[in-house]
């Protein structure tokens, strides 16, 4: 009988977990994703993003409230789901399930395409599928599920560019990355992190890596920028829907 080659084995592994996680979100999701306020500002977002009423939602009295206080890469996802006549509250459970099972073969295949020893990513996945908050996590309708797919995702382009260098797998990985601050506001440090990763970590000469990483960052940087001008303008001079006040007092007390 014919052997199959380890490397099989192990992806096979992956591809299981992965299933397994679907499954266990499915299970948990039976009753719908739970979630506070947050999530119905996303679902009514979504919902209005479909119906062609803008980026907001309406509150009591009928008043429509634009959504400036989260980045609005979750909505504008769940509301591609509506032409499909899929509920949007079902949406976003259906959401979690594809992206727990692909942040986990994600997680795992990073391991197995790039480690020099590719069964830890079955390690990698198995860890992500059994931690319970994870569990717990892509059980919501909140924008986490999202977050981790898209951090894990820019994270593959980026061992990917590292490995080839080629200016087209950059852009994509550039792009992934973009999506991630939109998504939560968190993402902006993904973004820094990365253009230094391809900055200390790519070959050739400083100025050519200095050209690469500068360009990766101004491109991931575009989804954000342009959200929080919309914002500033949309409001009353407010960043991210926010208004930023420093005390002085308190921040020299954390000292």
């Amino acid at each position: 009988m014919k052997k199959f080659p380890i490397s099989i084995l192990i992806l096979i592994a992956i591809v299981l977990i992965s299933i397994i996680g679907g499954v266990l979100t499915i299970y948990s999701t039976a009753s719908g994703p739970w979630g506070y306020t947050d999530p119905v500002a996303y679902i009514s977002t979504a919902r209005s993003l479909a119906n062609g009423q803008g980026i907001g939602y309406y509150e009591a009295g009928a008043k429509f409230k634009l959504f400036t206080i989260q980045p609005p890469f979750y909505p504008i996802v769940l509301s591609i789901l509506d032409p499909f006549k899929i509920n949007l509250v079902a949406g976003a459970r259906w959401l979690n399930i594809f992206a727990f099972v692909a942040s986990i073969f994600i997680a795992g295949w990073i391991f197995f395409r790039f480690s020099r020893v590719p069964a830890l990513g079955i390690i990698a996945s198995a860890m992500m599928c059994a931690f319970p908050y994870m569990v717990v996590m892509f059980s919501s309708a909140y924008s986490e599920p999202l977050f981790i797919l898209l951090l894990l995702s820019g994270g593959l382009c980026l061992l990917a560019y590292l490995q080839k260098e080629k200016l087209s797998i950059l852009l994509i990985g550039a792009l992934v990355v973009g999506m991630i601050p939109v998504t939560r506001y968190a993402g902006i440090a993904i973004i820094i992190s990365a253009g230094l990763s391809i900055l200390l970590f790519s070959s050739g000469k400083t100025w050519t890596r200095v050209k690469r990483a500068v360009l990766f960052v101004f491109v991931a940087s575009l989804p954000i920028l342009v959200w929080l001008v919309w914002v500033y303008f949309s409001t009353a001079h407010s960043i991210g829907g926010r208004n930023l006040e420093v005390n002085w007092s308190e921040l020299a007390a954390q000292f």
